[in-house]
C-alpha cells in the first residue's frame, strides 16, 4: 500500500484480505472505512464511501492527476497515427465533446496502461466532482453521435457579440439580470466551469445554426420548451437572466425563476466554500439601463425606490420591479411546498447528497444538537428531517433523541458535548427558558474547551439576542421566504462543504493557442478531502 510508485490504484476487497493476514488488524469493516477517511483527508490517498466508488482504493493521487490531465488537455501528437480520430479531438477542443472512442485510445496509448484498465472507475471520479458530465439526452439532431461526455473547463472559445451581449427580439420575453457577487470581489473561473456542470448535468445547451452556445466565460441553456438560461461570469460576477419564448408576450415563469436563483446561489456556495471557508454571496440585480457588467448592480436588500448612477443622469429604479421575477409571491401555507424542491434542477442536488451519511467528527455522536423551547418544535423537526435526509447530518433534539427518565439536564449536557456544533434557536420564547439559557452557557464553555466555534445561533423572529450571542454572527431566518438565501449559510456554519474531494482548477483563456493548465497539485491536499 505504501509502494505507491508500482501500485497506483487497488480493490478495496483486496485491501481487506490485506486487513486479515495482517499482523495489527483494523477489527471491523466500519474501522476500516474510517482509516481509509482518514488518509483521504489527509490528501494521502482518494477514496469514496459510496455504492459507485467504494470498490477501489487510489493509492497515488498523483497517479490520478495524471490520468486526468491526459483526457482534460490532450496533445495531438497522442493521435496523429490515427487520422480518424482527428474530428473527434478538433470536436472536444471546440465544443468540450469528449468522446468514449477518444477516451479509450488517449488512456490506451498513454505508457501506463493502469489507466484504460480502471477506465470506468476514473471516469465515475471525475463525473461525480464535475469534471466531466453526460449529456442530459442524446442529441436529438445528431443520431449518429458517439457517446461521449461534457467537459466544461475546455471550453475556451470566445463568444460572438450578439451572444455575450443578449437582447430580445419579437416574440420573446426576459427577466432583469441577476448578479452573484462574492464578498471576496473575485470568482475563481473554475467555479463559473462547475457551475456550467452542475447544468449540463440536467439541461441541454442551447444551440444556434447546429453550434451549441457554449463559450469561454458564458452559455446558455435550454430549460424548457419555452425558457432559456443565460449565464455568464464577467468581472469576477456571475450574470443570470432567463429568457422566455411567447408569442403573447407572456413574461418568464415565476416559479421557475425563483427556483433556478436559489438552485445558482446554493451551487456556488457549496463550491467556493473549498477555496474559501465560509464564502458567502451578495445578490444584487442589474438595471435596465446599465450596459456595463458592474455599473448599475444593486443589492436586493435596497429600499423600494433608490437611485441609480449606472448612467448619467442618474435615475430613480424600483428594486422591486426588477425582482418580480425572481422572487415567487406565495401565501405562507405553500412554503413547504415551494421549498420541497419539486423542480428537476433541485431534485439533482437531493440524489446527490441523500445518499451518502457524512462521517462524524472523532470523538462524536452528532453533527448537530438543538437547543430550542416547544414553541419552536415545527422548525426543528423540519429543519432536522432536511438535514439528515437530504444532507446526511446526525442530528439530537430533545423530543425524539431522549431516553424516558433521562433528567433533561443530564440529556443537553451529555448531548452537547457528543455533537460537533449545537444549533441555538433564537426567539423570545427560548430566551425566557432557564434551561436555553443553561444551554448556551454549556455551549459556550465548550467552545472555549474545544477552542472552535461550536454555537451557530439561528434567528427565528425579532428578539433581544443575550451579550453572549451578539457577538457571534447568526443566521437570520425570520422570513421563511428567504430560505434560499439562509439555509445555505446554515449549512456553511454546520460544516458542509459539498463533495470537493478532488476540485479541479482551470485556467484557461479565449486564446485558442493557449494552453489549459489543469489541476493546481499544491492545492490537492486541501480538495481531496471527505465530507466535513
Amino acid at each position: 500500500m505504501e509502494d505507491s510508485g508500482v501500485i497506483q490504484i487497488i480493490e478495496y476487497s483486496t485491501l481487506e484480505e490485506i486487513n486479515t493476514s495482517s499482523d495489527v488488524k483494523i477489527e471491523t469493516q466500519r474501522e476500516l472505512d474510517v482509516f481509509l477517511r482518514f488518509e483521504h483527508d489527509l490528501g494521502n490517498i482518494v477514496f469514496f464511501n459510496t455504492e459507485k466508488l467504494r470498490a477501489k482504493v487510489v493509492l497515488d493521487p498523483e497517479w490520478l492527476i495524471a490520468g486526468v490531465g491526459i483526457l482534460i488537455s490532450p496533445s495531438l501528437h497522442l493521435i496523429e497515427d490515427h487520422p480518424e480520430l482527428h474530428p473527434q479531438w478538433y470536436d472536444f477542443k471546440d465544443t468540450g465533446r469528449l468522446s468514449e472512442s477518444l477516451i479509450d485510445h488517449l488512456w490506451v496509448e498513454d505508457e501506463n496502461e493502469d489507466f484504460h484498465k480502471n477506465r470506468d472507475h476514473l471516469l465515475n471520479l471525475m463525473e461525480r466532482l464535475s469534471i466531466i458530465e453526460k449529456p442530459v439526452e442524446k442529441d436529438r439532431d445528431l443520431q449518429d453521435q458517439k457517446p461521449y461526455y461534457w467537459v466544461p473547463c475546455v471550453i475556451y472559445k470566445s463568444a460572438p457579440d450578439h451572444v455575450k451581449n443578449p437582447k430580445t427580439c419579437e416574440g420573446m420575453t426576459r427577466t432583469s439580470t441577476l448578479c452573484f457577487v462574492s464578498k471576496t470581489k473575485f470568482i475563481h473561473i473554475g467555479v463559473f466551469y462547475r457551475l456550467v456542470a452542475s447544468f449540463l448535468s440536467k439541461f441541454r445547451p442551447a444551440e444556434e445554426d447546429r453550434e451549441y452556445r457554449l463559450y469561454g466565460g458564458c452559455c446558455e441553456f435550454e430549460i424548457d420548451n419555452r425558457h432559456n438560461l443565460y449565464v455568464a461570469l464577467n468581472d469576477y460576477i456571475i450574470h443570470a437572466t432567463i429568457f422566455r419564448y411567447s408569442s403573447k408576450g407572456e413574461d418568464p415563469d415565476n416559479e421557475l425563476c425563483s427556483q433556478v436563483r436559489s438552485f445558482i446561489y446554493s451551487t456556488l456556495v457549496d463550491i467556493s466554500a473549498c477555496i474559501t471557508p465560509n464564502s458567502e454571496f451578495d445578490i444584487c440585480v442589474k438595471c435596465d439601463r446599465s450596459t456595463d457588467s458592474i455599473k448599475g448592480l444593486l443589492s436586493i436588500s435596497d429600499g423600494e425606490e433608490i437611485r441609480c448612477k449606472c448612467s448619467k443622469p442618474f435615475h430613480p429604479v424600483k428594486v422591486a420591479n426588477l425582482l418580480k421575477f425572481w422572487e415567487q409571491t406565495i401565501d405562507p401555507s405553500e412554503v413547504d411546498q415551494i421549498h420541497s424542491v419539486t423542480s428537476d434542477i433541485t431534485r439533482h442536488r437531493e440524489d446527490q447528497t441523500s445518499s451518502r451519511r457524512r462521517t462524524l467528527p472523532h470523538g462524536k455522536k452528532y453533527h448537530v444538537f438543538f437547543s430550542y423551547t416547544n414553541f419552536d418544535m415545527p422548525w426543528v423537526k423540519e429543519t432536522v428531517e432536511k438535514l439528515e435526509k437530504d444532507h446526511g447530518f446526525v442530528c439530537c433534539e430533545y423530543d425524539r433523541d431522549n431516553t424516558p427518565g433521562t433528567p433533561l439536564l443530564n440529556f443537553a449536557s451529555d448531548s452537547i458535548h457528543n455533537a460537533h456544533k449545537t444549533v441555538v434557536v433564537m426567539t423570545r420564547e427560548a430566551f425566557r427558558s432557564g434551561f436555553v439559557v443553561l444551554e448556551i452557557d454549556i455551549d459556550i464553555t465548550q467552545s472555549f474547551k474545544e477552542r472552535r466555534k461550536c454555537v451557530v445561533p439561528v434567528l427565528l423572529e425579532d428578539c433581544e439576542i443575550p451579550s453572549k450571542l451578539s457577538i457571534l454572527n447568526f443566521v437570520d431566518a425570520r422570513d421563511p421566504k428567504r430560505r434560499d438565501i439562509w439555509w445555505p449559510k446554515l449549512l456553511t456554519e454546520l460544516g458542509t462543504q459539498g463533495e470537493e474531494v478532488f476540485y479541479y482548477l482551470c485556467s484557461c483563456t479565449c486564446s485558442s493557442h493557449e494552453q489549459i493548465s489543469i489541476i493546481n497539485t499544491e492545492l490537492l491536499t486541501k480538495y481531496i478531502q471527505a465530507d466535513v
